[in-house]
């Protein structure tokens, strides 16, 4: 099989992942990726965030941090800041959800999410692929001309 057949769709992925990695692409979905598990974690672990000053503590602490640094003047977005309030409940959890006090250790689940989030544009996709470990950081996909015919071949792939 010719993978490089059709230069011109080579040319315009490759083109595409270049200005994904070189704009900051990898570093912005990771960013989404982890604030998306901020409120779970914080949930997992029985605590609660309280804004500085209030008694009614956040229902999703990522958004209320993005719009706390986007009204405040904090330098870099908040990262080397204090967070602007407090957590609830037994200091051992503080002590395991929080880095000096200035970000969450969020937990993730033991799959590809993450490097999924971070890879950026991936293609050309292939007609037909053999896949094996999906879903896992061990997963492999290899791109075959007829995956019925691949199976009870004998091949051998090095990657």
């Amino acid at each position: 099989m010719n993978l490089f057949a059709n230069k011109t769709k080579l040319k315009e992925f490759i083109a595409k992942n270049v200005h994904y990695h070189r704009h900051g692409g990898n570093l912005e979905s990771i960013d989404k990726y982890l604030n998306s598990h901020m409120q779970s974690s914080l949930d997992r672990l029985g605590l609660q965030f309280f804004p500085n000053n209030d008694k009614k503590p956040v229902s999703n602490i990522a958004e209320y941090l993005e719009t706390y640094y986007q009204n405040n003047n904090v330098p870099r977005g908040g990262y080397g800041q204090p967070l602007p309030g407090k957590f609830s409940t037994d200091p051992e959890f503080r002590h395991q959800a929080l880095y000096e006090k200035r970000w969450i250790n969020v937990l993730e689940p033991s799959t590809m999410e993450r490097f999924t989030a971070g890879i950026g544009p991936v293609g050309p996709e292939c007609s037909d692929k053999i896949t094996v470990s999906k879903g896992t950081y061990e997963e492999k996909s290899i791109c075959v001309e007829n995956s019925n015919n691949y199976m009870q071949q004998c091949n051998i792939v090095s990657v």
